[in-house]
């Protein structure tokens, strides 16, 4: 799938001076590489009636390039598909669910992420692969 070209040039002037332009930067390298991984592993997106992935305009930005599910409920979609897959690992043995905490650092092993160090209410843990 080929994503509209999002360039910081376009992300800094729809920000209106209130982006971090190093932040922008990574997003317009990396925001749709990120967005087509979502989908190709099996995030639902609004499509045209051809079937092809329909790109909103949104605020400032100078052409359609973004990418909806449920047309303006797209957070609760992601949100919904993130937690069932995260559900799914923890039926099957690969993740733990841990409520009422927050990650406060990824515990990292060879570049890859093994798990998380975590608190909340009065605890603190580092939770993961050993």
């Amino acid at each position: 799938m080929t994503f509209p070209r999002c360039t910081l040039t376009t992300l800094v002037a729809a920000g209106v001076g209130l982006v971090d332009a190093s932040v922008a930067g990574l997003l317009a390298t990396e925001g749709a590489r990120a967005v087509s991984d979502l989908i190709s592993r099996g995030f639902g997106v609004d499509r045209d009636a051809a079937g092809a992935v329909s790109f909103g305009l949104e605020a400032a930005h100078s052409m359609a390039r973004i990418v909806h599910s449920g047309e303006d409920r797209t957070g609760a979609a992601l949100h919904a598909f993130l937690l069932a897959r995260l559900l799914a690992l923890v039926a099957a043995g690969r993740s733990q669910l841990v409520l009422h905490a927050s990650a406060v650092a990824l515990l990292r092993r060879f570049g890859r992420s093994h798990g998380c160090a975590a608190s909340g209410r009065g605890w603190g843990a580092q939770l993961g692969e050993s």
